[in-house]
């Protein structure tokens, strides 16, 4: 799967302090940061803080463990635990290492996983 994300303005980027609720979004997936960064607006961008598009991919290997997983009528749940497991990054996850990587912002993520 893949999907577009804005990415954070390079004229207007700030650093900002991590919030207590962007806080527990993290911790929910395991990371830590002490600040993110979000482009505050300028004339380059036209003011929304985002110029250009990122892509966040997600991609699952079809290996024989999975096949004989798919054979044996898993729930949802349990197909991407297995996938997970086995080393799939999600969509989210891909987002939120991008972030971390000051490429977009958290409120960019969650409107697009």
């Amino acid at each position: 799967a893949q999907r577009l994300m804005r990415r954070v303005c390079s004229k207007c980027v700030r650093e900002v302090a991590v919030s207590d609720e962007a806080s527990d979004v993290l911790a929910r997936h395991g990371m830590s940061l002490d600040i993110m960064h979000e482009g505050a607006g300028c004339s380059a961008c036209r003011q929304p803080g985002h110029a250009g598009r990122l892509g966040i991919h997600e991609m699952l290997v079809i290996d024989d463990a999975l096949r004989d997983t798919i054979a044996g009528n898993p729930t949802v749940n349990e197909l991407r635990t297995h996938c997970v497991s086995q080393g799939m990054r999600t969509l989210r996850e891909d987002a939120l290492l991008k972030m971390a990587d000051g490429k977009t912002s958290l409120a960019e993520v969650l409107r697009v996983t």
